[in-house]
């Protein structure tokens, strides 16, 4: 089957976002999140786990020429009762309707697509595109209830930029201050400044009053690199997602060569040399090229030495258009070679 083919990224993926892996067959798979460890972003995380599996779907060639492999599937939030009596830990079944209703949205689903509960979907309305598919009747859900089809990961920069992170008071010194470091970039000279304390201290809201106030008042180019837990041991992951984005909309549904394509139009309207420049951030984004593909003998040193000096060419390009305002969040959770970029 497909799905035993690709079962150490599966495995490794869920993993990561730390889901738990339920008992399904063959050539299915049910993950459930917030068990047995509980986070504030488990909808999200089981959002970008069943897009991510879909791509990997999509990439897998089929045994019989002509065809295309592909998957559906469901998410839905709600309350469920676990049966862990079982004699092996790593064995539990969900008690009640909530597989059944998962099963039902995946059938729902568009090809290569993901359908939404919406109880799911107002978790995930601030993080994903999300588009009514249709209103259906439900035996436990009830009658002419909305299902939503999953579309991409919405920019993370504006979604934390407009956020209400409560009210601002007590840090105007400091406010003033990284608007005057900013003052010192428009006048053509790069600053630096770390921001970092105890938790709750209002780090979160000085940064982006500060972002709100300067994208209102100058429209610089708005870099935010978000590093996550779950990403601290893949390297430079924050500057992938950042790409992801910026260059085909988070969109990883879309054909290989379309992606690859769309990343060499990029490029090509930046001032950097394109035949250098494209290998190496396709082979950053996994779009091997025939180029791309020899970079995987060179040492895993001199390979980010090259990633980290390309990403900084591209830094560089983008600046001579317009200033750049570059936020790295949760730098503690950085990989090393993001920390080795910065």
């Amino acid at each position: 089957g497909v799905i035993p083919a690709m079962e150490e990224q599966i495995s490794a993926l869920i993993d990561r976002y730390e889901g738990f892996r339920l008992a399904s067959s063959r050539n299915q798979i049910i993950v459930a999140f917030g068990y047995p460890s509980i986070h504030e972003d488990d909808a999200r995380r089981a959002a970008k786990v069943g897009q991510y599996i879909l791509t990997l779907l999509g990439e897998q060639e089929a045994s019989t020429p002509g065809t295309s492999i592909f998957g559906r599937a469901g998410i839905h939030t709600d309350t469920i009762i676990v049966d862990d009596d079982d004699d092996d830990e790593d064995e539990i079944a969900l008690l009640g309707d909530n597989i059944g209703v998962v099963e039902w949205l995946q059938a729902l689903a568009p090809q290569g697509g993901i359908a939404v509960s919406a109880e799911s979907a107002r978790l995930l309305t601030d993080v994903f595109d999300l588009e009514e598919l249709s209103r259906e009747d439900h035996p436990s859900l009830g009658s002419n209830v909305p299902v939503f089809s999953l579309g991409p990961e919405l920019p993370r920069q504006w979604q934390q930029v407009m956020d209400d992170f409560g009210d601002f008071f007590g840090r105007d010194h400091e406010y003033q201050l990284l608007l005057e470091h900013w003052r010192t970039v428009l006048d053509g000279e790069s600053q630096f400044v770390l921001l970092e304390g105890e938790a709750g201290i209002g780090k979160t809201s000085l940064l982006y009053q500060t972002v709100r106030e300067i994208v209102v008042s100058d429209r610089p180019q708005l870099i935010i690199l978000n590093c996550e837990s779950y990403f601290r041991n893949s390297p430079f992951r924050p500057i992938i997602t950042y790409m992801e984005n910026r260059v085909y909309g988070g969109n990883l549904s879309l054909p290989r060569l379309h992606r690859l394509e769309k990343l060499r139009e990029f490029i090509e309207d930046l001032p950097v040399d394109i035949d250098e420049t494209l290998p190496l951030l396709a082979s950053l984004l996994s779009l091997e090229t025939e180029d791309s593909s020899l970079q995987l003998h060179e040492s895993g040193q001199r390979f980010r030495e090259r990633i980290i000096h390309c990403v900084v060419e591209l830094l560089q390009a983008l600046a001579k258009r317009q200033p750049i305002l570059l936020v790295v969040e949760d730098l503690h959770w950085a990989d090393p070679s993001t920390i080795e970029l910065f």
